[in-house]
């Protein structure tokens, strides 16, 4: 089981190295951040809450293991890999996009392709691109001051789906 990650994870030392120890203990004590341990064969255990207010919560964070033994004594360098589920956010709009010598974008296409992209990761292309024009129609009212008209959103879409990925 060497080095797979699976997507929406992050090792808990990397993790913690550019978040901060402890605010990352601090989020896996409240349980706005989960972990869990990887075992060699790939499988997921969610770590319990009580765990990150004990005495090995820093070593944890530190090294990034967990149930390490090496001979016979507990070693943080080695046991089995800790991940944290990275938190989903919904892509904010950027703004118009400034663009030199022409007009500026009306609309953040780029966060709205961003968001699309990240719909599709979590439930697969929709049978029908009227439920994918839909949640972006109601992305745009809610996360920017205007939206397009259906008909631009629709042609997106369909660019979208002409430019997907056939499954073999």
């Amino acid at each position: 089981m060497g080095g797979f990650i699976p997507v929406g994870f992050r090792k808990i030392n990397e993790f913690a190295a550019n978040n901060g120890v402890e605010k990352v203990g601090a989020l896996l004590v409240a349980g706005e951040l989960e972990a869990f341990r990887l075992n060699p064969s790939g499988e997921l255990f969610p770590i319990e809450r009580a765990v990150w207010s004990g005495p090995i919560a820093t070593d944890i964070l530190s090294f990034g293991k967990v149930n390490g033994r090496h001979l016979g004594k507990y070693s943080p360098e080695s046991g089995e890999v800790v991940l944290v589920r990275v938190p989903k956010k919904a892509p904010r709009p950027m703004g118009p996009v400034t663009n030199k010598g022409g007009r500026p974008t009306k609309y953040d296409w780029i966060a709205a392709a961003a968001f699309c992209a990240m719909f599709v990761v979590e439930n697969e292309y929709p049978q029908h691109r009227r439920t994918l024009s839909d949640e972006l129609e109601r992305w745009f009212l809610t996360n920017c001051p205007s939206r397009p008209d259906r008909r631009d959103i629709e042609r997106f879409v369909d660019t979208m789906y002409k430019s997907r990925p056939v499954k073999l």
